[in-house]
């Protein structure tokens, strides 16, 4: 695999802090949050955060779910441009990360920014659907993804 993933540190990131991507910036410009505060929440407020390496072992991405109930968690990523380097391979993999959350939870819930079209595209080839806005002054899009449960034998 082209791609590494391992547990997420406060070290990851800070490099992460570094390197991140144009679209997040202006993603985190856009509600108002500071860089490496998302970043640091996001990894202190997952349940088991995530840190994707590329094939340098460079910073591709650091991604997590946060708890809401036993049911729901809350996916996030904050990306840099390595991410983009091999994108079969990444959203494969991705792919992977998202169906393991979904053997945990029965609903994966968040919003994207309406203006990050590389997030939204990724967020459909993996599955999830994004709503479209509602009123043109609409920032953020909700997409969610459930669990296809199979109806049991009786």
């Amino acid at each position: 695999m082209t791609y590494t993933i391992i547990p997420a540190t406060t070290d990851h990131g800070i490099l992460l802090n570094v390197s991140l991507c144009e679209a997040d910036r202006e993603e985190l410009a856009a509600s108002q949050t500071q860089p490496l505060g998302a970043v640091m929440r996001g990894i202190f407020d997952s349940v088991a955060p995530v840190t994707i390496l590329d094939r340098r072992g460079s910073i591709a991405a650091i991604a997590g779910v946060v708890h809401v109930s036993d049911a729901l968690g809350a996916p996030w990523m904050l990306s840099t441009d390595a991410a983009k380097t091999e994108p079969l391979a990444f959203v494969r993999q991705a792919r992977e990360w998202i169906d393991q959350q979904l053997t945990t939870y029965e609903r994966l819930a968040h919003q994207v920014y309406r203006h990050n079209h590389d997030h939204i595209r990724l967020l459909k080839l993996l599955g999830f659907e994004v709503e479209e806005p509602r009123h043109s002054s609409q920032l953020f899009l909700p997409f969610s993804q459930c669990v296809h449960l199979l109806p049991s034998s009786v």
